[in-house]
């Protein structure tokens, strides 16, 4: 046999309420003696910090995507600020070697292409 279905209970009221909402009347201060501790310890975690300011959290692998979009995000909107609309990119290194360190590497390349002056074969 089936029971007969009962009909919904209607919404509650958008703004009147039987009971306050707990935070409407909050515990006194001397009941929750720590609660100030308490709440500056859940705010002062780091993961409470808001993503786009937790630079923690901004330097991690799983961001790198969203920062590179980021960096080219900028220089395209660097380029429109300026009522740019072509240019060439130059991408160089800034790594020098060391001159002692440049001088030995040419000497053993010198020396390497002295024993085998014949280029090698390109595929």
């Amino acid at each position: 046999m089936s029971q007969p279905h009962a009909s919904p209970p209607k919404p509650a009221h958008p703004t009147q309420r039987r009971e306050p909402l707990p935070w409407e009347h909050p515990k006194p201060t001397e009941e929750e003696a720590d609660s100030a501790a308490r709440i500056a310890a859940i705010t002062g975690h780091p993961a409470y910090r808001k993503p786009d300011r937790d630079v923690d959290f901004l330097y991690t692998d799983a961001t790198r995507g969203i920062r590179l979009q980021l960096d080219d995000l900028k220089a395209e909107q660097c380029l429109a600020d300026n009522d740019v609309h072509r240019c060439i990119v130059v991408f160089v290194s800034t790594r020098l070697r060391e001159p002692e360190t440049a001088r030995r590497e040419l000497s053993d390349a010198r020396h390497a292409a002295a024993e085998s002056p014949d280029p090698p074969l390109s595929g």
